[in-house]
């Protein structure tokens, strides 16, 4: 019986296994043996990496710390909340989970030459009109919606990130504070209930009402670019207490160069996220008239020279004869760098 025991626990020390019973096996991050393509510098936030092998994702930075699952070997993974490794290893974000990942089998992520996220749920966001009935059939009109275009590009970005956009408790929602107030119903279609809980709800502890637009005047003039990063930060991280620097950070379009934009287009596609981007719609295809805008990039593609979008807006609030309720939209590269550095704010990446 003493010598069953000893083979076991020899089996355990040269298999290298901490893991407590019920934890996933997980390959082995701690090998003394390093890859050629280890990482040790210091990346930017928002880095796509791929992995070189099986590898861990841990509740921390070393081998001690639980492993929460276990990332194959080609996975793709995005640098989060520190842009250099902390004991060797990156924290990052893996089709939904934070966590820590050693830099022996991460490397930098090669952008394939053309890829447009999934679009099923993005492609059916359209923003509440400013007049018509809500999800109880309760006649409202509210010019404020009319300028909801910030929270519906944030909400498009944001379900890469969570399910809050297909899964958001209805309900009654309400401006904050503002010269106008009206009280309507929304469930989850069209992403409706999620979306307003943006626009009037969200409040980031820097923020110092709810509400990603400013309800000062009415109609709203809208969304500023840094609450918008700010707010797609706050609800990307699940609220954690890094939440300020967890993903996206904001790119002024003062001289942006159209290289640039591509580079953190591409960058973020690769990863799985998207870019939201503040537009003149004169250079968009689906509008035929000018205004300052809110789109979220989702998609490019090299060899056509193009990159794909979804516009929340919806037919009524563009007026245009082409607009649509929802739908993805191809532009020119060289368009969209127009569109954004016309407008002059920038984008969130």
């Amino acid at each position: 019986m003493k010598n069953a025991l000893l083979l076991g626990l020899s089996i355990l020390a040269l298999s290298g296994c901490t893991n407590a019973v019920g934890e996933p096996e997980g390959a082995d991050d701690s090998a003394s043996t390093t890859s050629q393509d280890q990482l040790t510098s210091s990346l930017g936030i928002g880095a796509t990496l791929a992995t070189t092998d099986d590898l861990n994702l841990r509740t921390g930075p070393g081998t001690t710390y639980s492993i929460l699952e276990v990332i194959p070997v080609g996975g793709v993974v995005s640098v989060v909340n520190h842009a250099g490794p902390t004991n060797g290893f990156y924290n990052v974000l893996y089709r939904g989970k934070v966590g820590w990942s050693s830099g022996l089998y991460l490397k930098v992520a090669s952008p394939p030459a053309a890829r447009t996220l999934d679009t099923s749920v993005v492609a059916e966001i359209v923003e509440p009109r400013g007049s018509g009935d809500d999800a109880l059939g309760h006649a409202y009109t509210d010019k404020n919606y009319w300028n909801f275009c910030a929270p519906g590009a944030t909400t498009a970005a944001l379900s890469y990130f969570n399910a809050h956009a297909t899964k958001w408790p209805a309900g009654t929602f309400e401006e904050p504070y503002g010269p106008h107030k009206s009280k309507t119903y929304w469930d989850d279609a069209h992403s409706h209930a999620y979306l307003m809980h943006i626009a009037e709800e969200v409040e980031p502890p820097n923020f110092s009402t709810p509400g990603l637009p400013s309800f000062s005047t009415y109609p709203t003039t809208g969304s500023s670019l840094h609450d918008t990063r700010d707010v797609l930060n706050w609800e990307a991280s699940g609220h954690a207490s890094t939440w300020k620097t967890f993903f996206y950070a904001d790119v002024s379009a003062s001289g942006l160069s159209s290289t640039t934009l591509h580079d953190d287009v591409r960058r973020d596609i690769s990863g799985g996220h998207a870019i939201v981007a503040d537009v003149n719609t004169a250079y968009l295809p689906n509008w035929s008239r000018s205004l300052g805008h809110a789109i979220a990039i989702i998609g490019y593609d090299d060899s056509a020279g193009t990159y794909a979008y979804v516009d929340t807006c919806g037919a009524a609030c563009n007026g245009s004869a082409q607009a649509t309720n929802g739908g993805v939209w191809h532009i020119a590269q060289s368009k969209m760098h127009t569109a954004i550095t016309s407008f002059g704010a920038g984008y969130a990446r």
